[in-house]
């Protein structure tokens, strides 16, 4: 248990290419893994007096503290990482769930591809309800063919703040106004 300092210190030299080459490094490590296998307790301290009279305790307990260092500023930027994402995944959300309200918080996307889950007929309007739940008003009265469930669409919004409901199956558009 008493040979545990060096090999960390071992460790830290081949881990750190600036305290010495890789090969310098290996030396030292076989130096000490050699006396490690010595029975004889008297020559096997001699050999790790040996091996340690070249090692630099030091600039090893430097590099240690260097490393641990890295080490905490990586796992940090991992968590900075990952909360990010994070927030861009809830900021990407907010945005489709905010698309067509004119009371936006932040900056919304300016398309959306959905599906039609459910279909609405008035004698005033047809209401189209999306997958994403939002709820939109046709502008007009004109026909857009057969709309059924399922059917994919898309929702662009247009130069002027209108908004666009593109029917991808058969490229026809017509005027929306989101209601919810």
């Amino acid at each position: 248990m008493r040979m545990t300092p060096f090999f960390v210190a071992v460790a830290a030299i081949v881990a750190t290419p600036q305290v010495m080459s890789a090969d310098d490094a290996a030396t030292e490590l076989a130096n000490f893994k050699k006396c490690a296998k010595i029975e004889d307790n008297t020559a096997r301290l001699a050999c790790f007096d040996k091996a340690a009279s070249g090692f630099d305790f030091a600039k090893a307990e430097q590099e240690l503290t260097a490393a641990r260092e890295l080490k905490a500023e990586a796992e940090r930027l991992r968590e900075e990482k990952e909360a990010l994402k994070q927030a861009e995944a809830q900021l990407e959300t907010q945005r489709v769930e905010q698309f067509g309200q004119d009371h936006a918080v932040v900056r919304t996307v300016d398309e959306i591809e959905t599906e039609i889950l459910k279909i609405r007929k008035t004698r005033a309007a047809t209401y189209v309800m999306l997958t994403n739940q939002q709820v939109w008003k046709f502008q007009s009265k004109k026909g857009m063919g057969i709309l059924e469930p399922g059917l994919k669409v898309a929702i662009k919004k247009g130069f002027m703040g209108n908004y666009r409901l593109t029917i991808i199956k058969n490229g026809k558009t017509i005027g929306v106004e989101r209601i919810m």
